[in-house]
């Protein structure tokens, strides 16, 4: 719901208060989600680390999950140069 109104940081604090009874795939989805919400609240630090646990867990993953894995990696990039530019 806060993502909806714009409210990143609301949503960025919702989400980290991680309930560690997550389904695996949940658990996985989590840090792309975190990584996300991080981005557009301006945690730029924050969105790297849940990108990077996220690519991690998905270092081989199926082939019909690679366009989702090459976004983020792509994610991972932009935030990566952006962090090293100021």
């Amino acid at each position: 719901m806060h993502e909806q109104r714009g409210e990143f940081g609301a949503a960025l604090a919702a989400i980290r208060r991680k309930d560690w009874t997550l389904l695996w795939t949940e658990y996985v989805t989590y840090h792309r989600d975190e990584g996300r919400l991080a981005a557009l609240a301006g945690d730029t630090a924050g969105a790297i680390r849940a990108y990077q646990r996220y690519l991690g867990i998905r270092s081989d993953a199926d082939a019909r999950l690679q366009p989702e894995v090459q976004r983020v990696r792509a994610e991972l990039a932009a935030l990566e140069r952006a962090s090293t530019h100021r």
